[in-house]
């Protein structure tokens, strides 16, 4: 494998196939990250917000997946609890 999602394309449903190898897809999300990216840099993104980003990103490059998702899921859900 040589590490392109276009090699494992075929994985996808055809919807997600179509997103994932848009160039224009792919442009949008990195001017994306770099907004975000700038607004981590100048302070406009709350501190737990960018602790929380630190642990998920810190559990990633440790391989701990598990934390990773804890991390995750605590960044989109927050502590709400199911009804």
């Amino acid at each position: 494998q040589d590490g392109t999602l276009s090699a494992r394309a075929d994985c996808f449903d055809v919807d997600v196939r179509k997103v994932l190898l848009s160039e224009q897809a792919a442009k949008e999300s990195l001017e994306q990250v770099k907004k975000f990216g700038r607004r981590l840099d100048d302070g406009k993104v709350s501190q737990k917000l960018a602790q929380s980003l630190e642990e998920f990103c810190s559990c990633v490059g440790e391989r701990e997946y598990v934390k990773a998702n804890k991390a995750y899921m605590d960044i989109v859900m927050g502590a709400r609890k199911w009804q």
